[in-house]
């Protein structure tokens, strides 16, 4: 397992971004080499089943990054109901904006609105679940106050830099862990099948749940029993992109998994950080391995960043840690296997074979282990099958002792002066930041006088403040006396100063009167009228008879140019209103060009279902009627 040397660059590296569920996730995060680490609070975030921090973890994973020169980022990504915005909000923020949090990450824009009023210092990130897909999606954001955006994952490189280039915005983008199968943030597959809504924070993954796969065109039905998880992706590792990430000029990288354990947030971490310290080297099929056994589905892809989508993206046959691949099943016999392994089995290896039904069979290696393994469900099993193995014992020793208990101790240098009628000083520099404490006058020495090693002795000895000397300088008189008793003192108030001083935060920035919000004004009793989406004549018809259908809308990504223009004259002959509906996502800024065309008929608004075309329409088409669709979140 490597450990971490951080070495200067010729180049601007990106942020290193590490998720953390617990302040023990956080502490091993930045253990491991994080730059920066983002968490969850008890409300509000796109992981409500995480463990997610409260009370006093707040202050203590704040207090503990920036002792480490490290920031915090609050997740609060999710679509927020109006009572919770007037109501809730700034008491949920108010702990974290004083123990001095760096940043929010946001989806609803009523979110940031409020914290841009309310906390103006606090830094403004816009989530992947604003589906930001274009420069057009990304000016909205930096027009709702963000410095940063998460694009959409399903962008190539190209699209990523096109955004960066043309706004000005910082760009953080995934590098490692689980894709979604839908644009983020207009998934409604868990809301509408398991009533738990992904953009309140709660989604019940049923992206990962078995499929029977159907042909539309006949009454067929194929079970694919071998490979039913038709909509699980496989999971995101970039780790040999990273000198193209660099020199493409990405702000920051970020490790998904808030959910996962302490092992994997100090070993993908340290994992990522080895390499952007190193971006000359290769990775290591020994690295690539341990991220695989840290949590893998199967094998990893390098996701979006250079293909559109394709079927080797998605992780079929289970969506679960498969881990990394270490043989194949050689012997069966009664109630055992033997395997035909590539790398050594160790004590504590937890192993795992699916069988032909697509059930796990799982094994662990025991303390005196000689070729044949107890193996449950033997009749399940045959001669040749992938012998995965999920958890190696030597890694997770090696992630617990170096990363997740001591803490690592920070550089600092000291200047220690003692001279004839001056008080003794102590000045200690770590970072940015230098304290210099006084202490007594020595006295002459009668017996025997203090010496540099006597000293230097003494000022070495830390002790449980995580510092070590990279430099102490002493300066000193021959012939005077300084009890050592007086040096450890200022030893420990010099280094608790310091500490206090590298956790200092800017000055809490609140504006209360802002906090409350007006209430919300009744609109009265405008008789509603009924506007009906189609996607075929046989519907149009049925439309156009109907008196109570006032108006009708045309899908642009379902109908063709012949069909809209055919439509739309129909509709027009009826005496309806007609509309027209925008595709649900917008890529490389649409086509001015063809939309100028047909927006030319005369519609009577403009559908938009995202931030992108909102905001598109309003630069390049200002005089259209724009209306927000479903998608476009306004709660």
């Amino acid at each position: 397992m490597i450990l971490s040397e951080h070495k200067e660059q010729n180049h601007t590296l990106p942020e290193l971004l590490s998720p953390a569920g617990t302040l023990s996730h956080l502490k091993a995060a930045i253990n491991a080499g994080a730059d920066a680490v983002y968490i969850g609070g008890s409300r509000f975030g796109a992981r409500a089943y995480a463990g997610n921090f409260e009370g006093e973890d707040i202050e203590a994973g704040i207090s503990y990054a920036h002792f480490y020169g490290k920031k915090i980022y609050l997740t609060v990504n999710t679509l927020m109901k109006e009572h919770e915005v007037e109501e809730e909000l700034f008491d949920f923020l108010l702990p974290y904006e004083e123990a001095g949090l760096d940043g929010v990450i946001v989806q609803d824009l009523g979110t940031a609105s409020f914290i841009r009023q309310v906390f103006p210092k606090i830094a403004l990130h816009g989530s992947t679940q604003m589906t930001v897909t274009d420069v057009y999606g990304a000016l909205a954001a930096k027009e709702a106050g963000m410095i940063r955006i998460v694009p959409a994952r399903e962008l190539s490189l190209a699209e990523i830099l096109a955004i960066k280039e043309r706004t000005g915005l910082e760009v953080e983008v995934f590098a490692h862990g689980a894709l979604c199968y839908c644009y983020s943030g207009q998934c409604l597959l868990s809301s509408a099948s398991g009533k738990r809504s992904g953009n309140r924070g709660r989604c019940a993954q049923p992206c990962r749940l078995p499929y029977e796969v159907r042909d539309i065109n006949k009454t067929l039905r194929r079970k694919n029993q071998k490979n039913p998880f038709a909509l699980s992706p496989k999971d995101l590792c970039a780790l040999s992109m990273l000198p193209e990430l660099v020199k493409a000029g990405i702000d920051s990288l970020k490790i998904e998994g808030r959910m996962k354990n302490e092992h994997y947030v100090a070993g993908v971490t340290a994992i990522y950080r080895h390499y952007l310290d190193h971006l000359t080297k290769h990775p290591a099929p020994e690295d690539m391995a341990n991220l695989e056994e840290l949590y893998c589905r199967g094998t990893f892809t390098d996701g979006y960043f250079h293909r559109h989508n394709g079927k080797e993206m998605m992780s079929t046959k289970s969506p679960k840690n498969t881990g990394h691949q270490i043989g194949k099943i050689k012997t069966i016999r009664r109630g055992e296997i033997e395997i035909e392994h590539s790398e050594p089995l160790n004590q504590g290896d937890i192993l795992v074979i699916y069988t032909n039904n697509n059930k796990e069979v799982v094994l662990t290696v025991p303390m005196r282990y000689n070729r044949f393994l107890k193996a449950p469900d033997t009749a399940s099993l045959n001669v040749g099958q992938k012998v995965y193995r999920r958890r190696k014992a030597p890694l997770i020793k090696s992630l617990e002792e170096r990363y997740l208990q001591e803490p690592p101790s920070l550089p600092a240098q000291g200047r220690f002066l003692l001279k004839s009628g001056r008080p003794a000083s102590l000045t200690l520099t770590c970072r940015d930041r230098q304290v210099t404490l006084t202490g007594d006058i020595p006295e002459p020495s009668q017996n025997k006088p203090v010496t540099q090693e006597d000293l230097r002795r003494q000022l070495s000895k830390t002790g449980n403040v995580p510092f070590t000397f990279t430099k102490l300088s002493i300066e000193m008189e021959d012939g005077l006396f300084l009890p050592m008793s007086k040096v450890n003192q200022m030893r420990r108030e010099a280094f608790e100063t310091l500490s206090e001083q590298l956790i200092m935060h800017r000055p809490v920035s609140i504006n209360r009167k802002n906090a409350i919000l007006p209430k919300t004004r009744p609109i009265g009793n405008r008789k509603p009228a009924l506007y009906t989406v189609i996607y075929d004549e046989a519907q149009l018809c049925v439309c156009l008879e109907n008196p109570v259908v006032a108006g009708i809308i045309l899908p642009k990504d379902h109908l063709t140019s012949e069909e809209m223009y055919t439509f739309f004259k129909k509709i027009r002959e009826n005496g309806k209103k007609c509309f027209l509906s925008m595709e649900r996502i917008l890529r490389q800024g649409g086509d001015p060009e063809e939309d100028a065309a047909l927006f030319s008929l005369g519609f009577d608004g403009i559908y938009v279902h995202t931030l992108n075309h909102l905001m598109y329409l309003t630069k390049e088409f200002p005089k259209q009627r724009i209306f927000t669709g479903p998608s476009v979140y306004h709660w």
